[in-house]
């Protein structure tokens, strides 16, 4: 875009998207949203719209004969002003699915479920998550891009209606703070054929069929590009550090939270596959896109899948930075061009024009400047 001189661009209503924002309005008005998406002046979907990249990818699947159902599991940290002015999670007591922590603070979370259960959002489950103040909320799966829409309309109206309490404000922010858990983003998908779960074939070891395990291969080879677009900031390879917290290895399992891609069996709707690398900062389109054109691939060569929770000297191993994550996605030719040249190297040349450039050393080897610096880049902005 830049290269073109920076023109004037189209944002155009996306069909489907509209729907009531219960938080906005004052308590005096009516709000309703709509999602747009970027296009040129003759109406074509700009190279770099996230949305589209996602629905391409939706396309190719469906020209193969497949629908897509899949769900996001989003964490996020609700922070407070202290005395000094500095925002520090709700409460410090690390306790995972705790009651008394919940109904403490339920007057956050209620007024949360309400407000986008009245914008379209049906919270399926909500708990407190495993570090002080980092909670997670579920919703069921659905079909097509709609699951991404949920996921943006979800982060986005959880940041607003913490906005209007005024010290508070919520992040997804892949690590807040350095010695706290990280937020993560986990895609769970599946595909289906005829009504069918098309990841599912009884006469197969775990029920996973070919297509799964081909879907699931890709995944793998292609998890170290992968990571450019599932850990999109320079913060999140504070979170890759830890196999529980974060995978840091290309390896799969049978419901296994360890692994880099969890697969889960025993299902009533068949085996799905959840990608455990994300961030929770991460786009969910580009997420969707991505973990998708991995998969095709996968599926087009028929990719043999390595043994469950492998280890030794050949596995792959995630990048431990995002210039590195940048510069494995500018080196996977074939993720490249399934995804779209025009979108991966406008991605690369606008992440290394800003984050890579402002945050230049190594995670672990900074200053106490610099990860204070950083904190207040993505904090209020993520």
């Amino acid at each position: 875009m830049m290269d073109n001189g920076c023109p004037d661009m189209l944002y155009l209503p996306q069909k489907g998207t509209c729907h009531a924002l219960p938080w906005a309005g004052c308590g005096k008005y009516k709000v309703g949203e709509v999602l747009t998406d970027v296009h040129s002046l003759d109406r074509r979907y700009a190279d770099f719209s996230t949305r589209h990249a996602a629905m391409r990818q939706l396309r190719t699947l469906k020209e193969m004969g497949y629908e897509v159902l899949s769900a996001y599991e989003l964490e996020y940290y609700i922070m407070k002003k202290d005395e000094s002015g500095s925002y520090v999670s709700l409460y410090d007591k690390d306790e995972y699915e705790s009651a008394f922590l919940w109904t403490k603070y339920e007057k956050f979370m209620y007024e949360i479920e309400s407000n986008l259960f009245g914008a379209g959002i049906n919270i399926e489950h909500m708990h407190t998550e495993y570090a002080g103040g980092q909670f997670e909320m579920t919703v069921p799966p659905e079909t097509g891009v709609n699951s991404a829409d949920t996921a943006i309309l979800y982060k986005n109206g959880i940041k607003e209606i913490l906005g209007l309490h005024e010290g508070y404000l919520a992040t997804f922010m892949s690590k807040p703070i350095a010695k706290k858990a990280g937020s993560g983003c986990h895609f769970n998908h599946s595909l289906w054929k005829d009504g069918k779960p098309a990841f599912y074939d009884e006469t197969k070891e775990h029920g996973l069929s070919d297509l799964a395990r081909y879907f699931l291969a890709g995944q793998l080879k292609h998890a170290r590009a992968l990571t450019a677009f599932l850990a999109p900031t320079y913060n999140c390879y504070r979170r890759i550090v830890c196999p529980f917290a974060a995978p840091n290895i290309a390896n799969w399992g049978i419901d296994s939270r360890e692994c880099y891609v969890r697969v889960k069996i025993g299902s009533s709707t068949g085996p799905y596959l959840e990608n455990r690398l994300g961030g929770a900062v991460a786009n969910p389109y580009l997420v969707m896109a991505s973990i998708l054109a991995a998969g095709i691939d996968g599926v087009r060569h028929k990719m043999e899948l390595p043994e469950q929770k492998a280890q030794g000297p050949d596995v792959i191993r995630m990048p431990k930075s995002l210039e590195e994550a940048l510069k494995a996605l500018e080196e996977d030719n074939d993720l490249k061009e399934i995804l779209g040249k025009g979108l991966v190297e406008n991605y690369i040349r606008t992440k290394r024009g800003v984050e890579v450039k402002m945050f230049n050393s190594d995670v672990g080897q900074e200053s106490a400047e610099d990860i204070e610096k950083e904190r207040q880049f993505y904090m209020d902005l993520l």
